[in-house]
């Protein structure tokens, strides 16, 4: 297993003397680039355990995908090691990524974490979730993090 402090992402400066060095041979979009640069965002801090949440297209899989690159990883060693909150028999992927996370790490708290999960939310099922939260404005991002921050409270 691997851990890490913290990473830096480059800045726009950085950014532009890469791309207008290489774009001319091998890159046909700016894609990554600018995606944490236009946001200012320099650096991610980790704690003994981070969760990265947010919008479809707000920079989490790239950004996990530029540290595991630059950490040496393979692509399948990097999927195996954070595993992608994604529903399963119909379960929510946000709960079920704590409990893969949790059993990762060696915590027997799966259990406890369950009940914490059903006491705020009802249910363990996304269709269940989904009909729950109609008309409240809670998205399964808020979900998510929801879930890390019952996590962190369980460490």
């Amino acid at each position: 297993m691997r851990y890490i402090d913290s990473f830096k992402f480059p800045g726009v400066e950085n950014e532009e003397q890469f791309v207008n060095y290489i774009r001319r041979t091998c890159y046909t979009s700016f894609y990554p680039f600018e995606v944490f640069a236009e946001n200012e965002l320099r650096e991610l801090s980790f704690s003994e355990i981070t969760i990265l949440y947010g919008n479809n297209g707000s920079g989490k899989s790239t950004a996990l995908n530029l540290m595991a690159e630059k950490l040496g990883m393979s692509e399948a060693e990097a999927k195996s090691f954070v595993p992608a909150p994604r529903s399963i028999d119909g379960k929510c992927g946000g709960y079920l990524s704590v409990v893969a996370m949790l059993e990762k790490l060696g915590i027997d708290k799966a259990k406890e974490y369950e009940q914490m999960f059903l006491e705020k939310n009802g249910s363990l099922f996304c269709k269940e979730l989904i009909a729950r939260r109609s008309g409240t404005g809670r998205t399964c991002n808020d979900i998510v993090g929801e879930a890390a921050a019952m996590m962190e409270s369980l460490l």
